[in-house]
Protein backbone atom coordinates (compact mmCIF):
# COMPACT_ATOMS: atom_id res chain seq x y z
CA UNK A 1 0.00 0.00 0.00
CA UNK A 2 1.22 3.50 -0.78
CA UNK A 3 0.47 6.06 1.92
CA UNK A 4 1.50 9.68 1.24
CA UNK A 5 1.13 12.34 3.93
CA UNK A 6 -0.63 15.59 2.97
CA UNK A 7 -0.89 17.02 6.48
CA UNK A 8 -3.85 15.25 8.07
CA UNK A 9 -4.93 13.75 4.71
CA UNK A 10 -3.19 10.69 3.31
CA UNK A 11 -3.41 9.28 -0.22
CA UNK A 12 -4.10 5.54 -0.38
CA UNK A 13 -3.31 3.51 -3.47
CA UNK A 14 -3.68 -0.25 -3.44
CA UNK A 15 -4.33 -2.76 -6.21
CA UNK A 16 -8.08 -3.02 -5.56
CA UNK A 17 -8.89 0.46 -4.15
CA UNK A 18 -7.53 3.99 -4.03
CA UNK A 19 -8.58 7.08 -2.14
CA UNK A 20 -7.90 9.21 0.92
CA UNK A 21 -7.51 8.78 4.64
CA UNK A 22 -8.33 11.71 6.89
CA UNK A 23 -6.94 11.56 10.41
CA UNK A 24 -4.29 9.59 12.23
CA UNK A 25 -5.23 6.83 14.69
CA UNK A 26 -2.22 7.73 16.86
CA UNK A 27 -3.18 11.41 17.28
CA UNK A 28 -6.22 12.99 18.97
CA UNK A 29 -9.11 12.64 18.29
CA UNK A 30 -7.85 9.13 17.34
CA UNK A 31 -10.29 8.61 14.47
CA UNK A 32 -9.91 7.88 10.78
CA UNK A 33 -12.25 8.65 7.90
CA UNK A 34 -11.58 6.62 4.74
CA UNK A 35 -12.82 7.73 1.31
CA UNK A 36 -12.11 4.83 -1.06
CA UNK A 37 -12.88 4.14 -4.72
CA UNK A 38 -12.76 0.90 -6.68
CA UNK A 39 -11.78 0.48 -10.34
CA UNK A 40 -15.34 1.37 -11.42
CA UNK A 41 -15.15 4.59 -9.32
CA UNK A 42 -17.73 3.35 -6.80
CA UNK A 43 -17.19 5.08 -3.47
CA UNK A 44 -16.75 3.33 -0.13
CA UNK A 45 -16.76 5.48 2.99
CA UNK A 46 -15.58 4.11 6.33
CA UNK A 47 -15.38 5.97 9.65
CA UNK A 48 -13.30 4.34 12.38
CA UNK A 49 -13.70 5.86 15.84
CA UNK A 50 -12.15 4.93 19.19
CA UNK A 51 -14.01 3.71 22.26
CA UNK A 52 -12.30 6.41 24.30
CA UNK A 53 -11.28 9.92 23.32
CA UNK A 54 -8.30 9.86 25.69
CA UNK A 55 -6.21 7.10 24.09
CA UNK A 56 -5.84 5.35 20.73
CA UNK A 57 -7.97 2.22 20.26
CA UNK A 58 -6.47 1.01 16.97
CA UNK A 59 -3.28 1.31 14.95
CA UNK A 60 -2.41 2.40 11.43
CA UNK A 61 -1.52 -1.24 10.70
CA UNK A 62 -5.12 -2.21 11.56
CA UNK A 63 -6.46 0.54 9.27
CA UNK A 64 -4.17 -0.75 6.52
CA UNK A 65 -5.51 -4.28 7.07
CA UNK A 66 -9.09 -3.06 6.68
CA UNK A 67 -8.22 -1.35 3.39
CA UNK A 68 -6.28 -4.39 2.16
CA UNK A 69 -9.18 -6.72 2.96
CA UNK A 70 -11.77 -4.79 0.94
CA UNK A 71 -13.18 -6.73 -1.98
CA UNK A 72 -15.37 -4.45 -4.14
CA UNK A 73 -18.63 -5.90 -5.46
CA UNK A 74 -18.39 -7.04 -9.09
Amino acid sequence: MILQDWGSVYILNQSNVRGFQEGDPAKPPYRVHLHLFDSADREYEILITPKSKIAPSFTQAEVNAIVASLQPNP
